[in-house]
């Protein structure tokens, strides 16, 4: 794994704290303020797909009941692996309409989850025999994962705030180092990327895709732990 440390900081006279936050620091102190930002990549560690079923015919009532019996089959087949998280999203039924007749068209989408890659692989590979189409099939980092690589980031980052501090106050002979006010910056909210979801292949292209079971190939994620404090050296 790569990390990069990255430090900043300020240093504050006491008149300047007192006029700043209205009561003086010991006398002699300096107010140090100083932050340092640690970056990582991880590997993800979760494959998702999204398939779809997606029919056009005459009657709305047939083609609702091809699609929900599709459905059906396809979490029947899941049930037969353990650990997969199943979910179903985007059940839509329409009228299309052609120069010479009037159609129905209804779509439903059906989403794999996993650690187990494998898994998933081959129980798309057999939906995708059974006439789904492929939506998006992408590896993401998991929730889990996630918060306990910025664990050991939070730590880490801590630890050098910690040891720059103590730089600082022998660089200016103030070596007693005292955290005033630790800061950690908060996980941003947007950091499970979902499955891209095209309109892709008609379901005449479905044959295609039948011979084989898609490949999947994990990327990685860059996760980043910045903390910033307030030191009284003296």
């Amino acid at each position: 794994m790569r990390h990069l440390i990255l430090f900043t900081f300020l240093l504050f006279s006491s008149h300047a704290v007192a006029a700043e936050n209205g009561a003086a620091l010991p006398a002699g102190a300096t107010l140090l303020n100083i932050s340092a930002t640690e970056t990582v990549e991880v590997e993800q560690d979760e494959l998702v797909a999204t398939l779809r079923v997606e029919k056009r015919l005459a009657d709305s009532r047939e083609l609702q009941q091809d699609i929900n019996m599709m459905m059906k089959k396809a979490t029947e087949e899941a049930k037969k692996f353990e650990g997969l998280d199943i979910s179903t999203h985007q059940y839509y039924v329409h009228e299309y309409n052609t120069k010479t007749q009037k159609l129905w068209q209804g779509s439903q989408t059906l989403s794999i989850k996993s650690k187990n890659a494998e898994d998933v692989l081959e129980l798309t590979g057999r939906l995708q025999d059974m006439g789904f189409v492929m939506n998006g099939l992408n590896y993401t980092l998991s929730r889990e994962k996630h918060e306990e690589v910025r664990d050991s980031l939070l730590e880490a980052a801590i630890k050098k705030l910690s040891e720059r501090a103590r730089r600082v106050g022998s660089a200016i002979d103030k070596p007693n180092v005292d955290l005033w006010e630790v800061n950690v910056d908060a996980a941003p909210t947007n950091i499970y990327p979902q499955p891209m979801m095209a309109r892709g292949m008609m379901m005449g292209a479905t044959a295609e895709l039948a011979s084989a079971a898609p490949v999947a190939q994990a990327g990685k994620n860059q996760i980043s732990m910045t903390v910033s404090a307030k030191v009284i050296l003296k």
